[in-house]
C-alpha cells in the first residue's frame, strides 16, 4: 500500500496518516508504528494537527532536524540586517529573533545552544530521536533540566503563528485594527 491508495484530493498529510491506519486496520495489515517529522524550536507546526494525531493513533513522532540543519546550534549569525554563516540561509525574521532567548538559556545554564534546542525537543511528550546515535547525543543534552520560566521563553520564543484566517483573532492584530498606527 502507497500513499496513493489512501489520498484523497485536496486531503493533508495527518488525513493520510489516519487514513492509512484506517485502511490497515480494516484489512488485517501491519500498521504505521512511527512518523517522522521535521520539529525542533524552529518547527513547531507538527504540533497543531501531527502530535495529536499520533497520540490519538497511538503512532510515535520522531524528531527530524532537532537543529534546524544547525541553526540553532549558533553556527549562523545576523550582524546587521546580514546573515553570515556557512550555507543556505533562509531563515525568516521569527526564526533569527529565536536566537537571542536560546542564547540566554544556554548561558544562564552553562550549556551550548545545541543541547538547550535538543534537550527542549526530547522533553517534549510524544516525541523522540530519529536514530541511537542521535538518541544518545540527546541523552547528553538532559544532564541539565530546563527550569519553567527558561522553557516558557522558549516556548513564547519559538511559538508557532496562528494559521492566517485566525491571526484576526490575536491581540497583536486586534490592536493593529483598532490603532494601525
Amino acid at each position: 500500500m502507497t500513499v496513493d491508495d489512501v489520498r484523497r484530493p485536496g486531503a493533508r498529510g495527518n488525513e493520510y496518516a489516519a487514513r492509512a491506519q484506517s485502511f490497515t486496520e480494516a484489512n488485517a495489515l501491519t500498521p504505521a508504528a512511527n512518523l517522522q517529522l521535521p520539529y525542533s524550536l524552529v518547527e513547531r507546526t507538527i504540533e497543531a494537527e501531527h502530535v495529536p494525531m499520533g497520540r490519538h493513533l497511538g503512532l510515535g513522532i520522531t524528531a527530524w532536524s532537532q537543529l534546524a540543519g544547525g541553526f540553532l546550534t549558533g553556527k549562523y549569525r545576523q550582524t546587521g540586517e546580514t546573515p553570515s554563516g556557512v550555507g543556505r540561509l533562509t531563515w525568516t525574521y521569527r526564526d533569527w529573533a529565536l536566537l537571542k532567548p536560546l542564547e540566554k538559556v544556554a548561558t544562564e545554564l552553562g550549556v551550548t545552544m545545541a543541547q538547550v534546542a535538543i534537550n527542549w525537543v526530547t522533553t517534549q511528550p510524544g516525541v523522540a530521536a530519529s536514530s541511537a546515535d542521535r538518541q544518545g547525543k540527546s541523552m547528553a543534552a538532559l544532564d541539565f533540566e530546563l527550569p519553567p520560566d527558561l522553557r516558557a521563553l522558549l516556548d513564547e520564543a519559538s511559538a508557532v503563528p496562528p494559521e492566517s484566517v485566525y491571526r484576526m483573532f490575536t491581540p497583536e492584530y486586534q490592536n493593529w485594527v483598532i490603532s494601525p498606527g
